[in-house]
């Protein structure tokens, strides 16, 4: 057997570098389980973190919409009394 500069090499020498190759391919897979599983994490925080802020909003969203129906029924109220009154006074007067 040769290597890349045409010198011979032992068998024991060429599984040696077989080996070494093989170890380095078990830690870039390796490598690569580690970061699939950095992103997988990272993403259901991010998911996690979108939701959050989503039912948060959606809460504000709720307040402000009771808010806005008090303001509107203490409006429709106000105008029945206002109307009322109105219409007292014109019967007095009558």
């Amino acid at each position: 057997m040769t290597d890349p500069d045409g010198q011979w090499v032992t068998a024991r020498e060429f599984t040696l570098v077989n080996r070494r190759i093989d170890s380095i391919e078990g830690k870039v897979d390796d490598v690569a389980r580690d970061v699939k599983a950095l992103l997988a994490a990272h993403n259901r925080d991010e998911g996690a973190s979108l939701e959050r802020t989503l039912v948060l909003g959606a809460q504000r969203d709720k307040g402000a919409r009771k808010i806005a129906w008090a303001s509107l029924a203490a409006a429709v109220v106000g105008g029945f009394w206002w109307v009322s009154d109105a219409i007292a006074k014109l019967g007095h007067h009558g």
